[in-house]
């Protein structure tokens, strides 16, 4: 038993919560610690002390008293406090953020960015400038699709062709396991 589970179970011990095997085992460790047997009379001193004193009992009304002015006390507000890499963390997650939703923005409407940016003088020569990129880039978007589409039914082909010689082998696999597990 260590002191510090002993210190618990002279708790226990003057609650009278402990079985008779524990009362015996912190018997033990206080019959071989000194630190703990002296700790355990005053404890014991201080039982006696406390037993010997007038019991008062509490005005009618005093418990609901103090548990109103508890509760009407303001709480304190803590300030969170982030270190130097913690706030540089949300101060760029944050920018991420709003740069990916302008950017997804930006791409769900850009036939209206594009009508409204080529209908100004400043920004009109730029934007029809950039017209021609967009068009090459959805061309290549679509040609892209379409060849992720025919990978897709090409390993959807490869799987069926496979699902029957691999079920096959699974099987096959169990059986030779169940039989060596009858041998053992």
């Amino acid at each position: 038993m260590t002191c510090k589970q002993a210190e618990r179970w002279m708790m226990r011990y003057m609650d009278e919560t402990l079985t008779e095997q524990e009362a015996e085992a912190l018997a033990a460790h206080l019959d071989q610690c000194e630190a703990c047997k002296e700790a355990f009379l005053a404890y014991d001193q201080m039982m006696d002390t406390f037993s010997q004193m007038p019991v008062f009992t509490a005005p009618e009304g005093l418990e609901e008293a103090v548990l109103m002015q508890i509760e009407a006390m303001p709480v304190p507000q803590r300030a969170i406090r982030y270190s130097k890499k913690d706030r540089l963390k949300l101060l760029f997650g944050g920018a991420f953020a709003l740069l990916f939703g302008f950017g997804v923005w930006l791409a769900s409407n850009q036939e209206k960015v594009f009508s409204y940016l080529a209908s100004h003088d400043a920004t009109g020569q730029y934007a029809q400038a950039l017209r021609p990129v967009v068009q090459m880039i959805h061309g290549h978007q679509n040609e892209q699709l379409l060849l992720l589409e025919q990978v897709l039914m090409r390993a959807d082909e490869m799987l069926t062709a496979l699902a029957g010689p691999l079920l096959v082998a699974i099987l096959g696999l169990c059986v030779v396991q169940v039989v060596r597990f009858r041998r053992k």
